[in-house]
């Protein structure tokens, strides 16, 4: 409940910011102005960025695994040594990265036309420094949230995102009512315009990482302070990092030439990272969850030498997320100006109905991807997931390249999607390999062939309701979704039933999560 609501409530987050940042559509059918939409999404990443290159992505690989072993051999000082070093070379992260805001900046805006440069720098350096301190909430938010899944506590780190996108959301509206004119060029003359936009999602990301304490607390795995570099957790943990490292340099690279093309060309950035969120909608309320569940459950019956029950894991895991995703991507890609509709003032971006169609195809394979990367982490193996990384960033960098130049925001999203369906083909290969044939594909090919097959009719379905009712509002746009998603689903899962029977198979899993 609390993963769907902090999903749901990141969508009323993204609506507000196409509320606030995008002036409609005018009768003459112009394409919205993303300017400022442009500007605000690349200052806020900045910090998310910064600190998935430096800590991020080797804090979330690397600590619930050894959380869960701390704590199943009674070792608190590991704890404590672990999050004491953490939080320490968080804070010297953000000071750091505030401070090089204007390089930070130009980076991203430096192969773009000199009048995108312009009128970016500006106004993206300006609120990037309001937005940088949120590195050292996000990574508290990591660490704490580590924990409390270590120890199997789940509730208070899925409903913590919730009150960062109200607080947000609060500060947008406020922007809304107090300022009259909200564009680019009133942004980039008034600084307490720009602090008033800034400050809100700033508050929300350190609200997020607070509420964490009191849940830590009650748990009992508060940790205390014990500065120690040369405990052997902390060592266990930076040499585990080592290759998540590289596996983290290779996402920001593909990142750094994905924004680049992007920014190219007016209002494209926008486009491309408001139909991204739109494809962490089903990923976040079904991947996420699973893999946050699963993920201490395979540590375990690693460390226990279950190899039967991992096993089973994965190929439940993947069942699921193939069975329950598949509808999210026929949605997607049958009636994609439907289904971008739901983000408001971002659907009026010219080219967002065909980036959405672009992630739509890679919905599945994403997730699935990033599901049984969990599953070399939990056997604490962070150099294979590298290497995989590797390969599937340098094919998107490629095929960005390739077909972003050619078909710009569309081109970047069918190139995200073919490279993550070639890596998890890769990445289940590699694990069944891992695990020397024990993933028996066998088992779990014959349920995901009916999966696909069952989608055809839903696709049919979806385009012809969406064809029928035509719509040309955003609000006739989300009601066709509705109805076409009510059809669509209930021709998908009748079909399924009507193949064998699969729906037990794919939602037993779930229910005894």
């Amino acid at each position: 409940m609390g993963t769907a609501l902090s999903r749901l409530t990141g969508f009323a987050r993204l609506i507000a910011l196409a509320y606030v940042l995008i002036p409609a559509v005018t009768s003459t059918g112009v394409s919205a102005d993303g300017r400022l939409a442009d500007v605000y999404n690349l200052a806020n990443t900045a910090p998310n960025i910064i600190y998935d290159l430096v800590l991020g992505g080797a804090l979330t690989a690397t600590l619930v695994p050894r959380f869960t072993k701390a704590l199943a051999e009674d070792d608190r000082r590991a704890i404590d040594a672990i999050v004491t070093v953490s939080m320490l070379a968080l804070a010297a992260l953000t000071v750091l990265a505030t401070l090089a805001a204007p390089l930070i900046i130009r980076v991203y805006t430096s192969l773009s036309s000199a009048d995108v440069a312009q009128q970016y720098d500006r106004v993206a350096t300006s609120l990037a420094y309001i937005f940088l301190p949120q590195i050292v909430f996000y990574g508290a938010t990591t660490v704490f949230s580590a924990l409390l899944n270590a120890k199997g506590k789940f509730f208070a780190a899925a409903w913590a995102p919730v009150l960062t996108n109200v607080v947000t959301i609060a500060g947008l509206l406020y922007v809304a009512q107090a300022y009259s004119d909200v564009t680019i060029e009133h942004v980039a003359s008034s600084s307490s315009l720009r602090f008033a936009i800034g400050i809100g999602a700033t508050l929300g990301v350190a609200a997020m990482a607070i509420t964490l304490i009191p849940a830590v607390a009650r748990s009992g795995t508060a940790p205390r302070f014990l500065l120690d570099f040369r405990h052997p957790a902390v060592k266990e943990v930076m040499r585990l990092s080592t290759w998540t490292f590289g596996y983290v340099i290779a996402n920001q690279i593909s990142l750094l030439v994905i924004t680049v093309v992007a920014l190219r060309q007016f209002s494209d950035y926008s486009a491309y990272t408001s139909m991204y969120l739109l494809l962490q909608l089903p990923h976040g309320l079904l991947a996420v969850t699973l893999m946050t569940t699963y993920t201490p459950r395979l540590t375990l019956a690693h460390v226990a030498g279950n190899n039967v029950l991992y096993r089973t894991l994965i190929r439940a895991g993947v069942r699921v997320l193939v069975g329950l995703l598949l509808p999210a991507a026929v949605l997607f890609v049958a009636a994609p100006s439907a289904a971008s509709a739901i983000t408001g003032n971002f659907s009026d971006l010219g080219s967002s109905p065909a980036v959405l169609r672009g992630f739509g195809v890679g919905l599945v394979a994403f997730s699935v991807y990033l599901f049984l990367l969990r599953g070399f982490y939990a056997m604490q193996d962070t150099r294979t997931p590298f290497i995989i990384n590797a390969m599937q960033n340098g094919a998107n960098v490629v095929l960005a390249v390739v077909l972003g130049f050619r078909w710009h925001a569309a081109g970047l999203a069918w190139a995200f999607s073919l490279s993550y369906i070639g890596a998890a083909i890769i990445t289940w290969f590699k694990l069944d390999k891992a695990l020397r044939g024990g993933l028996r594909i066998e088992l779990l090919a014959p349920g995901v062939m009916r999966a696909f097959i069952a989608a055809l009719p839903m696709a049919v379905a979806v385009w012809a309701v969406v064809g029928a009712l035509d719509p040309v509002t955003v609000l006739e746009g989300v009601e066709a979704l509705i109805v076409a998603g009510v059809l669509g689903g209930a021709c998908y899962f009748a079909t399924l039933a009507a193949l064998g029977g699969m729906i037990p198979r794919y939602t037993a899993p779930a229910r005894r999560r």
